[in-house]
């Protein structure tokens, strides 16, 4: 949801696209961060704004804060409410909220206040009062565009991504298959047991990702080159691993077309999913020596 500058109110509102309440009073803004939690998303934030005469209503009841989340790829809307203190933590499904959302944040009266009348308010307005509704605006902060896409970095949610089997007892070495709708690692049934025997170790969990999804992700960005142009399209909306992947690389690094091209943003392809797969391995074998000593 989008609040276009021009838009005007009945009453006062504090927002930064109008002058209801004159600069500086007019600030309102949130601040918010989101975290990967067994494959969903915790959001937490607060609201950014300095007003004695809002807090008060918040404190009261008499108003409370929402964030309004729309996702158009996903179709979802919802608005979660911030705390009295104007503090956010509520859990969203990766089901819901997937790719480009649109959030702003906002204050709504909670009750019927009929004598309104916010004391920084524009001195067009004199001295008058308003008769305010429940759920109208009384703050509004103008909107965020925010893209949200899984943490590829979670060996306990590999399976939204990467499929490791176990191979015929003839097989000798892992294997990587990027033509089913997963990535699909088969590892030699020796190498699967030790797999499976390690893989809930917090100790070595991010060795054992990087191990392992870091060249199949490799194995699979370099098949990516190899797909016809003309069939490519087809290619991603017929396997699950290519959409998730493309669509969580940023445009502006890898343009339209960038499998095409230069072999090396492959690496720089996984190096960006998996947020620097060496560093990360190389800091738990850090933490392990140093625990060990």
């Amino acid at each position: 949801m989008k609040i276009e500058a021009g838009k005007s109110w009945l009453h006062p509102v504090k927002t930064p696209i109008s002058d209801d309440l004159p600069a500086p009073h007019n600030a309102f803004d949130f601040e918010l961060q989101s975290q990967t939690v067994s494959g969903d998303y915790r959001l937490t934030g607060k609201l950014l704004f300095e007003d004695p005469y809002l807090s008060s209503l918040l404190q009261t009841g008499e108003a409370t804060g929402l964030l309004h989340l729309e996702c158009s790829r996903t179709f979802f809307r919802t608005s979660l409410p911030f705390a009295s203190n104007g503090t956010l933590d509520q859990m969203i499904s990766h089901e819901n909220l997937c790719g480009t959302a649109e959030l702003l944040a906002a204050i709504i009266a909670t009750k019927e206040l009929s004598a309104y009348s916010h004391p920084n308010q524009n001195a067009d307005y004199e001295n008058s009062v308003f008769g305010v509704d429940p759920a109208s605006f009384l703050a509004i902060s103008q909107t965020k565009i925010i893209e949200f896409f899984p943490d590829l970095d979670l060996i306990q949610k590999v399976s939204s991504l990467i499929s490791i089997n176990r191979g015929e007892e003839t097989q000798k070495k892992m294997e990587v298959d990027p033509e089913r709708d997963l990535i699909t690692v088969i590892f030699p049934p020796a190498e699967y047991e030790l797999y499976a025997e390690l893989r809930g170790a917090d100790e070595v969990v991010k060795i054992l990702t990087n191990s392992v999804v870091t060249p199949a992700l490799l194995q699979a960005m370099h098949h990516l080159r190899s797909i016809p142009e003309q069939e490519f399209e087809n290619f991603k909306a017929e396997h699950r691993w290519a959409r998730l992947i493309l669509n969580r690389l940023p445009s502006e690094e890898f343009p339209a077309g960038w499998h095409a091209g230069d072999p090396k943003k492959c690496m720089d392809a996984v190096h960006f999913l998996l947020g620097g797969p060496l560093k990360t391995s190389m800091n738990q074998v850090k933490e392990l020596l140093k625990n060990a000593c």
